[in-house]
């Protein structure tokens, strides 16, 4: 498992790698020193929170930016030194609430910009103290918008420029992608992502082709969440992100994000009754999930980000 690692990392490196005249630069991520949300003395350090965060900020960079990115969970080499300073997002231990962004070659770094995310509490529910957990599914529209927002403009104020990924409404995948994300190992699914972000790069991105990276990601998570690594919570926080990005991209303002089986497993919620009807209003059929003709609250579709 470690040499097919280090093959993978390999391959996309080399993938990445383009004559200096046509690559505006990459953006180096390196890991979060301090991640704690806490609420009322009760800490919040997961992983996927976390990642959430960090995964966001490699989001601006490639998709709103055209940069190449790496990441250090993944195994990508960090530089040491040149103009080329490693990013950090982190929480301040002063105040935990406060996200970071943060750059220099060893930590703390130059602060390059902070904020506090609201971070809301779920709705109430019973059995559950909800003043000390923190709603993933918000979280994770609030991070989603910050990496077409304020994640930018802190790139281009590093000096990165470069231009958002251009839209192609109607494309779809290739059938070779498709048959790749067929087969569960790793490799294939890797070479799946990386034939596709570039795809995206080049001819454009569509609604069709972000849900093949939310799946691409999703699979991956699934397949190493038993290592003792944190790549699964990269893989999935990206597999999210993406997922919120091209439900955005069909629906400006509509934060559904996952079927109803989805948000449990990775700490979220679906919709509530009062929000069923205000999510699909805004759905089509040709877009959406037929729940059923006998439902008795909401709606007969939902928005179907996978």
């Amino acid at each position: 498992m470690v040499i097919v690692w280090g093959m993978a990392q390999a391959a996309l490196a080399a993938a990445e790698e383009k004559p200096a005249a046509e690559t505006p630069g990459v953006v180096y991520l390196q890991r979060s020193t301090e991640f704690d949300f806490s609420r009322q003395g009760s800490p919040n350090r997961g992983v996927l929170l976390r990642e959430m965060a960090r995964q966001a900020l490699l989001l601006a960079a490639r998709d709103e930016l055209g940069l190449a990115t790496r990441d250090l969970w993944l195994g990508d080499e960090m530089p040491s030194e040149g103009q080329n300073q490693p990013f950090e997002v982190a929480t301040t231990q002063k105040n935990p609430r406060t996200l970071v962004v943060r750059r220099g070659f060893s930590p703390p770094g130059k602060l390059v910009m902070e904020l506090q995310p609201k971070a809301s509490p779920p709705p109430p529910a019973e059995g559950l103290d909800s003043d000390s957990l923190i709603d993933y599914a918000a979280f994770l529209a609030e991070m989603e918008t910050l990496s077409r927002t304020k994640f930018v403009q802190a790139l281009r104020q590093s000096g990165f420029q470069g231009r958002a990924n251009p839209l192609h409404g109607e494309a779809a995948a290739p059938e070779d992608i498709e048959k790749r994300l067929g087969r569960m190992s790793f490799t294939s699914q890797f070479a799946a992502l990386r034939r596709l972000h570039a795809q995206i790069h080049d001819s454009g991105e569509s609604p069709a082709r972000l849900g093949t990276l939310v799946r691409g990601y999703a699979n991956l998570g699934m397949l190493t969440e038993f290592h003792w690594h944190p790549a699964h919570g990269v893989f999935a926080a990206r597999s999210l992100l993406y997922a919120q990005r091209m439900v955005r991209s069909i629906r400006d303002g509509l934060v559904f994000l996952l079927p109803a089986n989805g948000p449990r497993r990775s700490g979220g919620r679906p919709p509530s009754g009062q929000e069923l009807p205000r999510c699909a209003s805004r759905a089509s059929p040709a877009r959406g999930l037929h729940i059923g003709e006998g439902a008795s609250q909401g709606p007969r579709y939902l928005p179907a980000p996978f």
